[in-house]
């Protein structure tokens, strides 16, 4: 129902809600929100906006092309800094729809990535014009930016940062050589070159995710995809960091070329969904899906999208297991102009699906917790999906934990909380619990904090 009105170059799923707040290009209105808690759906605009605030206007509250990240607060703050800013911070309040300024970062964030750390924090990487890392504390502001070797200059724009079942960060990109280091310890980097070089020869381009991480062992294996060298077009690579000598890895190639942005997004059932990033055409061409627990059958490929997806698109995963699309083409002024967006229902959705009747708001880590199901004897899996913050071909928040069901009664299963931060840094999740056929029920918010 209705028209987007600004474009969906940035997304964040609001925990809590069927609500996601998106904005786009400079203008003084530039954020919305859109409601899906009906089948039509309804666009709102939140009560205030960045340029409201004292002392700002639309271009020195510019978000375009900033980065964000959902906070553990028990509202589920969002956290939007640097941009066309370049420097100023802002959080949003999915309770009330309204924006208020935080303190200003030391650099310039033009392009970095932010993401939640595991002691709750949150930190800002690299960008356009900074080669340091500053960190978030909810309350207290930021700290003194964390310098960064000279040997890890190449990473600027949104750099595809994880962190790992050890605690320390691993950048997989787009550019090459990827690293893996302590954040307290950044001299002491590791780095690992990949197959075919580098994923862009500027800005960023393709895009990247971590699978799943599963018991017993939780190995944490990357992937990336696509960009536009021409030996990353059509390319795929994994990297195992569990390995004693991690090593990228080709894997099976796309079927199609994606040399522009488009943002890989983990489903409930584990398998990898892509599209968009292809440009010349009057569509949006195939999508595909990657199965990582069946790597030897490829992508497989899927229907193919209404609309052209690439530079300033977005894609991301909602409550109920479906991915939204929206951005690109075009992304000029008037309103009017801004492509619709369209949503992409997974096979599951032709399924009868499984149900969680009732789920704790709040978990803690190493405990166990109950969910309410109508048939416990069915379900196989039980999944935490990260709410999800993208923006130009990356979901700086996704990631994905399963966890371990050590109980079953009627009506109801006992699963392990996750067993430590690293694995799941605190904050929002979805959590799903999947059949036997692999079929995910709609997801339940859940927040983990210590």
């Amino acid at each position: 129902m209705g028209t987007p009105e600004v474009l969906l170059m940035h997304s964040v799923l609001l925990p809590n809600t069927d609500r996601v707040l998106f904005w786009g290009r400079t203008r003084a209105d530039q954020t919305r929100v859109w409601d899906y808690s009906t089948a039509a759906g309804t666009y709102l605009a939140p009560a205030n906006q960045p340029a409201d605030l004292p002392g700002l206007d639309e271009f020195s509250s510019n978000i375009w092309s900033a980065e964000h990240t959902i906070l553990d607060t028990a509202e589920g703050h969002v956290l939007v800094n640097g941009g066309f800013t370049p420097n100023k911070a802002f959080t949003f309040h999915p309770a009330t729809l309204t924006w208020e300024r935080v303190g200003d970062t030391v650099g310039n964030r033009f392009y970095s990535t932010t993401l939640g750390l595991n002691d709750g924090k949150v930190a800002t990487l690299y960008g356009s014009a900074t080669k340091t890392i500053e960190v978030y504390e909810h309350g207290a502001g930021w700290a003194a930016p964390i310098a960064m070797p000279a040997s890890m200059n190449h990473h600027e724009y949104y750099p595809w940062t994880y962190v790992l079942p050890d605690g320390r960060l691993f950048i997989a990109g787009p550019h090459d050589p990827t690293h893996r280091f302590d954040l307290a310890v950044p001299a002491a980097a590791e780095s690992f070159p990949t197959v075919f070089g580098n994923r862009s020869t500027g800005g960023e381009k393709g895009s990247s995710a971590m699978f799943i991480l599963r018991p017993p062992d939780y190995r944490p294996v990357v992937m990336v995809m696509g960009g536009n060298p021409a030996p990353a077009r059509k390319t795929a690579e994994t990297i195992d960091l569990a390995d004693p000598v991690p090593t990228w890895s080709a894997v099976a190639d796309l079927n199609l070329e994606r040399p522009q942005q488009f943002t890989a997004t983990l489903l409930p059932d584990g398998r990898v969904f892509v599209g968009g990033g292809i440009i010349g055409l009057p569509d949006g061409d195939a999508c595909e899906i990657f199965d990582p627990r069946n790597p030897g059958a490829g992508w497989a490929l899927g229907p193919v999208m209404q609309r052209p997806r690439s530079y300033h698109s977005s894609f991301l995963l909602l409550r109920d297991g479906s991915v939204l699309a929206g951005g690109a083409p075009p992304d000029a002024d008037p309103p009017a102009v801004y492509t619709l967006h369209e949503r992409y229902f997974p096979s599951y959705f032709d399924a009868v699906r499984p149900q969680i009747t009732a789920a704790p708001g709040v978990v803690n880590y190493g405990g166990n917790f109950v969910i309410n199901t109508p048939n416990p004897g069915s379900l196989l899996e039980v999944v935490m999906l990260r709410a999800g913050s993208v923006t130009h071909g990356f979901n700086m928040s996704q990631r994905g934990l399963e966890l371990v069901i050590s109980g079953t009664a009627a009506g109801s299963i006992t699963v392990e909380g996750p067993p430590n931060a690293n694995l799941a840094p605190p904050g929002w999740y979805l959590l799903f619990v999947l059949d036997t056929d692999r079929v995910p029920s709609e997801g339940a918010w859940i927040r983990v904090t210590p």
